[in-house]
């Protein structure tokens, strides 16, 4: 992804699936959940994966201003560094806050979040093949 799109269709894109998920009924009510697999990325790599623009104008448009309930995101795969980052940052965050954010130790946890079910298929790079063959978004707006 990181060479094969610009930052203005990064930017696009992220808008656009915003905005689709802003009209879910689900989203309204109950807000998202996000499972992101961190993949043991390395420190670089992670703070050099988007252009410096394109995240300021994401931290822009995010940070009070989209209003998107986020009821947790859950991080798998973390390498050691982001635990470290997630206990210094804890002290400046809420409690509600630092409970939103959850470091999953094993893909076993995910049944927190509905299982292999609620999975994509390929998601986990061959540690868990997910049951979820359809993409909500896809299935909404392209069908």
């Amino acid at each position: 992804m990181k060479n094969e799109y610009t930052p203005e269709d990064h930017l696009r894109a992220f808008v656009w699936y915003c905005h689709a998920i802003l009209y879910d009924k689900n989203v309204q009510e109950n807000g998202i959940i996000c499972v992101e697999n961190c993949g043991k990325i390395g420190i670089r790599e992670c703070f050099t994966l988007m252009p410096a623009k394109l995240g300021a104008k994401l931290d822009r448009l995010t940070i009070g201003v989209l209003p998107i309930k986020m009821s947790a995101l859950y991080m798998l795969e973390c390498p050691f560094w982001i635990s470290v980052f997630m206990k210094l940052m804890g002290m400046f965050m809420s409690k509600k806050m630092k409970e939103r954010f959850v470091v999953l130790q094993d893909w076993s946890e995910l049944d927190r979040v509905g299982g292999e079910s609620a999975i994509p298929k390929r998601f986990g790079k061959g540690k868990v093949d997910g049951e979820l063959e359809t993409d909500v978004i896809e299935d909404l707006y392209f069908p």
